[in-house]
Parts: structure tokens; sequence; C-alpha cells
């Protein structure tokens, strides 16, 4: 029994140390990670796809067992379906352009030059279906506006960004589009929807000026949502961005302004309604042609006029 035993011992130590043997080498797997992201530079354009498609092949044929040259041998395949695709994209008619890279990016996921082709559609189509949302609050654009951001979303979450200029470009696009829609429904009263889909856009963001902005807006719908000190707390954080527009600058000093003043409501405290004042004075000397700001800092001033100094 015990010679049984020992025997089995060294046949599981052997095939431990075989495994061990034929697997890839630390070296191995850092050397195909690199040619990983080297290949994956020849996706930028669809003019290197063939260039792609080769250097994807050399990885996964050189390393095979690495986790790099496995993901290579997918890579190779949904790469070489997308030559159909860039060999038509060129007769493909206007009305038929998103269905096509919809298709596209289903046979080659994630391939960037499609992918912002794609993007750019839904972009471009969602920012004229909120604006005819919010003129006319039509079912039918507020549907088309809401499935094409969520489709947006959808597209660009499973998305791998890289440090490039494109890729920071495309993230501040996303909340660029994001806050486009929250504004929709700001129009429509429906606050927490456009909270959370401006949260969504600062998930992407690549750039504090881009959060900045996007801020403005989120504290505007914090403050509606009847949280005062976190309305505060995002307008600040917008203000303190040097980059941040005189008209978005504007509307953090409304908010500040909003949320003082509620204060000064519950509190009856002289300097929550001072506070209220310089902020939505801030506010109008920022964009003059702010209506709401400029008709409460009256009523405000006629108010603080009654009251002693």
């Amino acid at each position: 029994m015990r010679a049984r035993n020992r025997c089995l011992a060294i046949l599981v130590g052997s095939l431990v140390i075989c495994v061990a043997a034929c697997g890839p080498s630390q070296k191995d797997i850092a050397e195909s990670g690199r040619l990983l992201e080297r290949a994956r530079d020849h996706e930028e354009a669809f003019e290197a796809l063939e260039e792609a498609i080769l250097k994807y092949r050399e990885l996964a044929k050189k390393y095979p067992q690495t986790p790099a040259g496995l993901k290579a041998t997918v890579r190779t395949k949904e790469l070489e379906a997308a030559r159909t695709f860039v060999a038509a994209a060129d007769s493909v008619s206007a009305d038929s352009m998103v269905s096509f890279y919809e298709r596209f990016i289903q046979a080659s996921p994630g391939y960037p030059p499609a992918l912002r082709k794609l993007g750019r559609l839904y972009y471009n189509q969602s920012y004229l279906f909120g604006r005819s949302a919010a003129k006319t609050r039509a079912p039918g654009f507020i549907n088309s506006t809401m499935r094409l951001w969520a489709r947006q979303d959808s597209l660009w979450s499973r998305y791998e960004f890289r440090a490039t200029t494109a890729d920071r470009t495309w993230r501040d696009r996303l909340c660029r589009q994001a806050i486009d829609v929250g504004r929709m429904l700001q129009e429509l009263n429906r606050y927490q929807e456009a909270l959370d889909i401006v949260n969504q856009g600062i998930g992407y963001a690549s750039g504090d000026d881009m959060v900045a902005v996007a801020r403005v807006y989120a504290a505007y719908y914090t403050y509606t949502l009847g949280d005062n000190p976190g309305a505060l707390k995002l307008a600040d954080e917008a203000l303190g961005n040097e980059h941040l527009s005189d008209g978005d600058r504007a509307l953090a000093y409304h908010v500040v302004g909003l949320a003082y003043l509620y204060t000064y409501e519950d509190s009856g405290e002289l300097p929550d309604l001072d506070a209220a004042i310089s902020a939505l004075n801030e506010s109008v000397n920022r964009d003059p042609g702010l209506q709401e700001p400029k008709e409460l800092l009256k009523a405000l001033r006629a108010e603080r006029g009654k009251l002693p100094l």
C-alpha cells in the first residue's frame, strides 16, 4: 500500500512538473502581451486592416499557449470577418448606415474605426431626436433618444479604452451625449433619470474639464431631487475648474443660489439669503441672457431691502 501511494505521489509530482515545464514562461507571456498591444495599434484605421490581421496571426502562431496568443487567434477571425464590410462600406446608402455598421460591429466586436462610425451615427441621431423631444414632448422622439443612448452605452461599455487621443475624444463625446440626453429629460421634469444618465456620462469622461461641465447639470438635478448639500458640493466642484465656460459657470452659480435660497427658507438666517443673492448675481453677470436667475435675483433683492441690515 505504501509503495503504491509512493508511486502515485511520484506520478502526480511528475505531472505537475510536466505542466509547469510545458506551459508558457513568464518571459513569453510578457513578450506576447507587448506584441498584442502592438497588433492593436494597427486597428486604428480601415486602411491598416490587413496589417492588423497579419500581426495577430503571427502572434497566435508564435505564442499559441499564452493568454495574448489565444486572444490573437480569436481576433484574427474577427478581423477577417471585417474585410467584407470594409470593402462594401463605400456603397452603403445613408439610410442604411446604422444597420450596416451594427452588423459590422456584431461581426468584428470592438473594431475601433467601425465602432466610432456607428458611435457618431448614434450621437448625431440622439442629438436631433433629443432636441425635437424637448420642444414637442412627442413620445416617439423621447423613446428614440432614450433607445439611442442605451445602444451607445451598451456599445462602449464593453470597449477597452486606451490612452490615445482618439479614445479620450470619444470618452468626452459620450459624456457630452449623456448631458444632452439629461437636458431633454430635464425639460420633461424627469430629474432622477437625467441625473442617472449624466452620472453615466461622468463615468466615461476622460478629463476634468468635461467632468466639470457634467457636474453643473448633475448639481441642478440633485437640487431638484431635494439634496441641497449634494447640489452645493457638485456645483462648487464644477466652479473649481478654471476652464469652465462662462455659460456653464452661470448655470452652476444659479444652482448655488437656489440651494442657499432653499436653506434660507428653512433657516430664516440672513447670511443664507445674502449667499443666495451673491450667487445669483454671479450667475447673471456671467450670462445676462438667463431669465430665471435674473428674475429670482430681482425678487430676492426686493425682499432683502425690506429686512434689517
